[in-house]
């Protein structure tokens, strides 16, 4: 169960900045869709077999993370920094391919795209947020 105390969200006439580290495990649900894009790739590289194993840790890990940033677990919080740096360069070069040949025929990719856009878009404010003195003194 969480901790029995005071969030910022119940807390009235709290910046909504302050509010961000209560709503980052929700923002890292989106990351399963990565996992999927993943599983995805593995399929047509691999097969089957590689695919469900990398696509059942990475959900294991990734499950077991957000429980942790809800519990505000602090080493967490670094590894969720250093998820989202990589996660956000990766995007970025997916994103620039984007723009130079374009989506494609494939509905998918052009869902697993917009998602990927979303999170990227997100990351860097989180990033900032993540890094700062206040986060760094809460637990």
């Amino acid at each position: 169960m969480p901790p029995m105390t005071e969030t910022a969200a119940t807390i009235p006439g709290t910046p909504p900045i302050s509010r961000i580290r209560e709503i980052l495990p929700y923002f890292n649900l989106l990351y399963f869709f990565e996992i999927f894009y993943l599983m995805i790739l593995l399929f047509f590289i691999g097969g089957k077999a590689p695919a469900l194993l990398a696509g059942a840790v990475c959900t294991i890990l990734l499950t077991w993370h957000i429980l942790m940033l809800y519990y505000r677990v602090p080493r967490h919080r670094k590894i969720q920094l250093y998820l989202m740096d990589i996660h956000l360069a990766l995007a970025a070069a997916s994103i620039v391919r984007l723009a130079f040949w374009g989506f494609g025929a494939s509905a998918i990719f052009a869902c697993f795209m917009s998602v990927r856009i979303l999170i990227a878009l997100a990351e860097p404010f989180l990033i900032y947020y993540l890094t700062g003195s206040v986060q760094k003194a809460s637990p």
